[in-house]
C-alpha cells in the first residue's frame, strides 16, 4: 500500500469555503497533518463574506471553477497527449439519468469543469478525487476520473441522498449510477449507510461508515466552566430542516412553566424574518435572541457560557435533513450536553440518552420537557456532559477518521481502472 505520504488526492466540492461546512475544512486538515497532498476543486465561487480562521491554515490550492460554466465548448481543455478525453467527457447520453431535468447550458458547464479538473489531476499527478456530497460534486468528479484514468469516491450527506430533484425513480438512478462507478462510497452516518445499501438494490455496491470529524483539541471541555447557568444555545443556518420554529415553540411554553431561561440562536439564512416575527408574536423577545453567524472560533466561547446546545431538526417539505449535524459534535466535545430528535445521525451523536436527550422531531412540548430537564438539573447536564467527551473522542476524532479515510484513498489508488471506470454509458 502507498505511504500516505505519496497520496495526492484532489477534493471536489460545490463551493468552498462554505461556512456551514467546516466538517469538509476540518477532514481536508487532517489529512494534511497525515501527510497527505490535497488539491481543491469548487465548482462555484463562495459566496459568504465571513470565513473560519482555520482556513488559515490550510495548505491545499483552491481551484475555483466557476468561470468554466461559461465555456460552451469543454474541449478547449483537452490536452493533445490524451485523445480518448473528447470521449470521456462526451459519450455519457444527454439521456443518461444524471442529466435528467437539467438544462444543456448546466449539462456543458459540468463537463467544462470535468475537463479541467481532469487536466489538472494529470498535470499535478492527483492519485484518486474525492467528492463531498452526491449531487453535481460528484457528478464531475465520477467524469473528470474517467478522463484522468484515476479513480474516484464520494461522501454522501443528506440532502444529495434524500432531496427531490427531478421524480424519485430518476433521482434513484442517478444515484445508482454514482454507486456503482466509485471505488467506494463514505456516508456520515449508519442511517445513512443503510438506505444508501437498500437504494443500490443488490448492485455491486461499496458503502462505508465513516462519522464527520471534529478537531478535539479546538473543542475541548474547560476545566474552568461552571455547569450552572440557565443558557440555551442553538447554532445553525436558519433554514427549514433545523427546526428552530419549533425551539422558539418550546421557548414559550418554558417561560408558561416560570422555568428561567435564556435562547441565544446563531446563524444566518432565510427564514430570519420569519423567526423574528414569530418570536415577537409570543412574546419573547427578553428571552429568544438572533444572535447572526459566528465564527468557529467564536463558537468555542460561545458553548463555554451554554448549560446545554439544541438542535430541534426535522424533514422539511423537499425531503431534506441533517444528518450529523457538527454543531452537536462540538457541544458535547466541550462536555456541554444536548438536546435534539431522533432524525438520521443525531440518536447516533448522542447514544441512548447518555450524552444528552432525544425527542421526537415537530413535537415542542417534547422539546421544552427535555430542555426544562436540563436547566433544572445540574448534575445530570454534568454527568451526560462528560459521556459527550468520551463518545467523541472514541467516535468523532477528525484526525483518526482522517486517516482511515487516507488509508481507503491508498486502496482505491492501487486498483487499475477496471471496466466498470472505464465507460460511463453502459
Amino acid at each position: 500500500m502507498p505511504e500516505l505520504q505519496s497520496l495526492r488526492v484532489g477534493y471536489v466540492v460545490k463551493r468552498f469555503p462554505r461556512f456551514s461546512e467546516t466538517f469538509i475544512v476540518n477532514e481536508i486538515l487532517a489529512l494534511e497533518r497525515a501527510g497527505v497532498h490535497v488539491e481543491v476543486f469548487s465548482l462555484r465561487e463562495p459566496d459568504e463574506p465571513v470565513r473560519h480562521e482555520m482556513l488559515d491554515e490550510l495548505r491545499a490550492p483552491v481551484h475555483q471553477l466557476s468561470e468554466l460554466a461559461r465555456t460552451a465548448h469543454d474541449h478547449h481543455f483537452a490536452p493533445a497527449s490524451l485523445p480518448s478525453w473528447q470521449q470521456a467527457l462526451h459519450d455519457e447520453a444527454d439521456s443518461h439519468p444524471i442529466w435528467a431535468g437539467r438544462p444543456q447550458a448546466k449539462i456543458a458547464g459540468l463537463r467544462a469543469r470535468a475537463g479541467w479538473i481532469a487536466r489538472r489531476a494529470l498535470q499535478s499527478g492527483l492519485t484518486h478525487l474525492h467528492a463531498h456530497f452526491g449531487s453535481d460534486a460528484t457528478s464531475a468528479a465520477m467524469l473528470a476520473a474517467r478522463a484522468a484514468g484515476i479513480g474516484y469516491s464520494f461522501t454522501a450527506h443528506a440532502r444529495d441522498i434524500y432531496h427531490g430533484y427531478v421524480d424519485a425513480a430518476t433521482d434513484a438512478a442517478a444515484r445508482r449510477h454514482k454507486i456503482s462507478q466509485a471505488r467506494f462510497v463514505a456516508t456520515v452516518t449508519e442511517f445513512n449507510r443503510r438506505h444508501l445499501v437498500d437504494l443500490a438494490h443488490g448492485q455491486s455496491a461499496d458503502i462505508r461508515l465513516l462519522y464527520n470529524g471534529i478537531d478535539l483539541q479546538r473543542f475541548r471541555p474547560d476545566p474552568d466552566r461552571i455547569t450552572g447557568g440557565q443558557r440555551i444555545l442553538a447554532i445553525g443556518r436558519l433554514v427549514a430542516k433545523k427546526g428552530f420554529g419549533d425551539l422558539i415553540d418550546a421557548c414559550a411554553l418554558l417561560r408558561q412553566r416560570g422555568i428561567e431561561f435564556r435562547c441565544d440562536i446563531i446563524g444566518e439564512g432565510p427564514l430570519r424574518d420569519a423567526l423574528h416575527a414569530r418570536i415577537a408574536d409570543l412574546g419573547l423577545e427578553g428571552h429568544v435572541r438572533l444572535l447572526g453567524a459566528r465564527t468557529q472560533g467564536a463558537l468555542v466561547d460561545e458553548l463555554r457560557g451554554a448549560a446545554v446546545t439544541t438542535l430541534p431538526c426535522v424533514i422539511d417539505a423537499s425531503g431534506d435533513r441533517d444528518a450529523l449535524p457538527t454543531v452537536l459534535i462540538e457541544s458535547l466535545a466541550m462536555a456541554v450536553p444536548v438536546v435534539t430528535t431522533t432524525i438520521n445521525g443525531c440518536p447516533e451523536i448522542v447514544g441512548e440518552d447518555e450524552a444528552g436527550w432525544l425527542v421526537a422531531p415537530n413535537a415542542p412540548r417534547q422539546l421544552a420537557d427535555a430542555l426544562a430537564q436540563a436547566l433544572l438539573d445540574a448534575h445530570e447536564r454534568r454527568v451526560r456532559g462528560q459521556l459527550g467527551r468520551i463518545r467523541c473522542e472514541s467516535h468523532f476524532d477528525a484526525q483518526r477518521n482522517a486517516c482511515r479515510l487516507a488509508r481507503w484513498f491508498a486502496e482505491a489508488s492501487l486498483r487499475l481502472p477496471s471496466m466498470k471506470h472505464s465507460t460511463l454509458a453502459n
